[in-house]
């Protein structure tokens, strides 16, 4: 961009790296708005080129794993020479031969590089939308979304076409929940667990020590530390419409049999 004028230059933090929220473009005569930085390219750079700032602050392409990412270089530069890099507004480049309305993706493998073709099971936001075959909008917060602390090792989200959705946490190195996983009690009407087509039907937490399942929004069964004689099961009986909870009781020994009881049910 030999015959580029810049306008309303100021310090970005950085040392090395500006910023300016406008190019005037002295080939086509027009003003482009949109934030851009200035910095030194550390390799060769063509535009279009995503980038990011390595760690000695100069501007390198970038892969999705390179987050956050700083833009899009806006010409071509050799390393050590000044870059113009776009981090909100347009991006017009000639060789692009985007589908308009198509989101884009920084590439997992070629570095660099957009797709219109997020990788599964990647945590990969959009950066940008195809505004024409050759003229992108960037999308500044995917471009600073940020991967997963480096103690995950396979963090997945979710969308409404996944149907095995995982999520990992800081404390696993697999996709996996770590216990101790806590909820609320529920109760018969709404169980912690059930069903998105059934939500009075599930399990719930009835009481201290106490497990129960419930259908239709009414206990059927509970397991509960027993007492002496009983065993750790109640249960609904149906008696002539009524319906009531009742423990499991053990028969005298041998009732069932030698060496066996019966499990009875009060009347």
């Amino acid at each position: 961009m030999p015959t580029t004028t810049h306008y309303a230059l100021e310090k970005a933090g950085a040392a090395g790296v500006q910023n300016k929220w406008a190019l005037y473009d002295g080939n086509f005569d027009r003003i482009e708005a949109g934030r851009t930085f200035k910095a030194t390219a550390g390799g060769a750079l063509a535009a279009g080129d995503l980038v990011y700032l390595n760690s000695s602050r100069q501007a390198v392409k970038a892969t999705n794993a390179n987050r956050p990412l700083l833009g899009f270089a806006l010409s071509a530069a050799s390393a050590g020479q000044d870059v113009y890099v776009r981090q909100e507004g347009l991006v017009t480049v000639s060789s692009w031969a985007w589908t308009p309305g198509s989101l884009l993706y920084p590439s997992t493998t070629t570095a660099g590089a957009l797709t219109a073709t997020p990788t599964s099971g990647v945590f990969q936001p959009p950066v940008a939308v195809a505004l024409t075959a050759t003229t992108i909008w960037i999308f500044t917060g995917g471009l600073q979304a940020v991967l997963a602390d480096g103690s995950v090792g396979t963090a997945k989200l979710a969308d409404g076409s996944v149907t095995n959705p995982k999520i990992a946490n800081s404390a696993v190195t697999s996709d996996k929940i770590s216990p101790p996983l806590r909820l609320a009690d529920g109760s018969a009407a709404a169980p912690t667990y059930s069903y998105s087509g059934d939500t009075d039907t599930g399990i719930y937490r009835a009481g201290a020590d106490t497990l129960a399942i419930a259908t239709g929004g009414t206990d059927r069964v509970r397991v509960e530390p027993p007492g002496d004689g009983e065993v750790a099961l109640l249960v609904q009986r149906n008696v002539g419409g009524t319906y009531t909870v009742q423990k499991v009781l053990l028969g005298p020994p041998d009732s069932g049999g030698t060496g066996y009881r019966v499990l009875r049910v009060p009347n």
